[in-house]
């Protein structure tokens, strides 16, 4: 499977991209022949952004462009244990607990 990393929507929407720019995004790259997008959570303040209806239209749109998603990145959890100081920090579990559903 050849899919297409989030530095596609990155590059196209900015850092605060979301679950809508990611699905008018999925037109061209289903044209391009990717089979495959990674979804992802690039600002922590975007997560508001993947609601229930928001997921399911993303999950619709893939698939009716014989599209899937090969992988989900919570990328702004990658600082909170990149350091000593960071990984002993009480966690936002909130956050943690909100990324875990996307990615379900």
């Amino acid at each position: 499977m050849i899919g297409v990393s989030p530095a596609y929507f990155l590059s196209a929407y900015g850092p605060s991209f979301g679950p809508y720019d990611t699905i008018a995004g999925l037109p061209l790259l289903a044209e391009l022949g990717y089979q495959a997008f990674q979804a992802e959570v690039f600002l922590e303040d975007m997560l508001v952004a993947w609601t229930p209806l928001s997921m399911r239209a993303l999950r619709n749109k893939a698939s009716s462009l014989g599209l899937s998603c090969g992988v989900f990145v919570a990328h702004f959890l990658g600082s909170r244990y990149s350091t000593l100081d960071a990984l002993l920090r009480d966690p936002d579990e909130d956050n943690i607990v909100k990324a875990l559903d996307i990615a379900v």
